[in-house]
């Protein structure tokens, strides 16, 4: 798989045409068939949601096998790394800016199935703080200035938050209010009327049990 690639300029290219190609409802059906299998049961997601399962560090990337994985059992801790969205929770946490955005953009685009954002808030145990520390990002993508690039990551991560605000389901939303990093962006992202993030961050900002 070329997202894997140890070249950064081959797994940049790689995920810039993913975030093109999940357009495409193939593609995108792909990325979210079974997510919902690694969403653990009511009592493992409420010890999620309290932070007892958050383990500490970076998202690493998967192995050839887990990125390309099509039917792993769930079970264990780790199991949720053999989906396909790991694979783009972690491109989104690499050096490379454009790489970065680029994972972010196929998020936003995933998280209109409510099985992507799920999985993103109640099976992935990194997700939340990988998306945080885009929508603080500050990087240079390549071919734009920075003010640019930042502004492109926060829409990106404000549309992730408002499709799963609007998921329908309470678990999803209760992970949210309770990440006060999470409240605390999407309260600045709404502080803005002039910003291309604006709209998204404040329904996100309503959907979560009316935070203002």
């Amino acid at each position: 798989m070329l997202m894997l690639s140890d070249h950064p300029l081959v797994r940049r290219a790689a995920t810039e045409l993913l975030c093109n190609l999940v357009y495409s409802s193939n593609v995108f059906e792909r990325y979210v068939d079974n997510a919902d299998k690694y969403v653990p049961e009511s009592t493992a997601a409420e010890e999620m949601l309290s932070g007892e399962l958050l383990p500490s560090g970076i998202v690493e990337l998967p192995s050839d096998d887990e990125g390309t994985a099509k039917e792993s059992q769930p079970g264990g801790s780790d199991t949720y790394r053999s989906h396909r969205l790991h694979l783009l929770v972690a491109l989104a946490d690499v050096d490379d800016a454009a790489t970065r955005s680029a994972a972010a953009g196929a998020l936003a685009i995933l998280s209109n199935d409510p099985q992507c954002c799920r999985y993103l808030f109640l099976a992935h145990p990194r997700a939340c703080d990988v998306l945080v520390r885009l929508a603080n990002d500050t990087a240079d993508d390549p071919g734009d200035d920075g003010r640019q690039s930042h502004i492109a990551f926060k829409h990106r991560v404000a549309v992730v938050w408002a499709n799963a605000a609007n998921c329908g389901d309470a678990r999803v939303q209760s992970r949210l209010r309770r990440e006060k990093d999470v409240v605390d962006t999407l309260k600045d992202m709404a502080s803005d009327p002039q910003m291309p993030f604006f709209a998204a961050a404040q329904d996100a900002i309503r959907k979560i049990d009316g935070i203002k």
